[in-house]
């Protein structure tokens, strides 16, 4: 049975609510895919994958994808879990801010997470980028190699500039549904699907992020996208990390349903998944409401001391 070129479903014309679906069995996109190239349009399918890692084999060699603004304790765990030879590659890396080196993060990431497997970053449609992923290939011996990481991490976007494929990109998650299996000349390519991930909002963001610092007073509140409140419990720094987006300081108290607390000892940043980093500076409890807890990753920051 024929596959789409665009997602790597496995084609059938018999339930338009599942993967795969087409009218003519000798097209070469899925009728999802169709549409989200076309049309931009995104079908929500009854199937969603189970499991957040795909089942690969022993052997070979995975490039694991993870944009900088989703490096979080939880998608490096994913990346750790993955029991083959592996290369980590943080994507998006041109709009890392200019203040932080990258070998800095590459150091933080190894020490703090144990990691001995090569990292790598890239840049989305960089020459460059392509040239170190095409080294590391060749410079592999068995010509087996997988990709995957993140939804909407760039991998697809990526792949189509190595082998100028069709594999179909888009914002929504999970553009491609099984493993697409592309003959290169550097091997034997497979794409797959990105892991479901949860995020906030993606930041369409273009070249190095900015960062704004607020100074805080206790129980000074910054509103950050009309929506997001951070709320400190002792006079304190908060940096932003993100988009440009509206931000503003309060003390009006916060009559949300639902406020996190967490108690910040060290030097933090505080992911949201996909948007932004809130870096906390010094030690104090901070309350976070507005948002859904599963979008908010603390952990030990790289920002601050000396770049190496």
């Amino acid at each position: 049975m024929s596959k789409c070129l665009g997602c790597g479903a496995k084609l059938q014309d018999k339930d338009k609510d599942k993967v795969g679906y087409v009218k003519d069995l000798t097209m070469e996109l899925c009728e999802r895919c169709f549409r989200i190239t076309n049309y931009h349009e995104n079908k929500v399918l009854k199937e969603v994958p189970k499991n957040p890692i795909p089942k690969l084999p022993k052997k070979g060699l995975a490039f694991f994808f993870i944009d900088y603004l989703n490096i979080t304790n939880k998608s490096i765990n994913y990346f750790k879990s993955v029991d083959m030879d592996k290369v980590l590659v943080i994507s998006k890396s041109d709009i890392i801010p200019k203040s932080v080196y990258q070998k800095k993060i590459e150091d933080y990431l190894k020490d703090n997470f144990n990691i001995n497997s090569p990292i790598i970053f890239v840049k989305s449609k960089s020459n460059n980028s392509i040239k170190k992923i095409i080294n590391i290939m060749n410079d592999y011996p068995l010509k087996e190699f997988y990709f995957l990481g993140l939804t909407n991490a760039g991998k697809s976007t990526f792949l189509n500039a190595l082998l100028d494929t069709k594999i179909t990109v888009s914002e929504f998650p999970n553009t491609t549904e099984d493993f697409i299996k592309i003959k290169s000349i550097y091997g034997n390519i497979y794409d797959t699907a990105g892991l479901i991930y949860p995020v906030y909002k993606v930041s369409k963001l273009k070249g190095s992020i900015k960062e704004i610092t607020y100074n805080l007073r206790k129980n000074e509140t910054l509103v950050i996208d009309d929506s997001i409140k951070i709320r400190v419990g002792g006079s304190t720094s908060l940096t932003f990390i993100g988009p440009i987006v509206n931000i503003r300081k309060s003390f009006k108290n916060i009559d949300d349903d639902e406020v996190y607390t967490y108690k910040i000892a060290n030097e933090t940043n505080i992911v949201i998944s996909g948007f932004g980093i809130i870096y906390v500076k010094k030690g104090t409890d901070i309350m976070i409401s507005g948002i859904s807890q599963e979008y908010i990753n603390p952990m030990k920051s790289y920002f601050g001391g000396k770049n190496n």
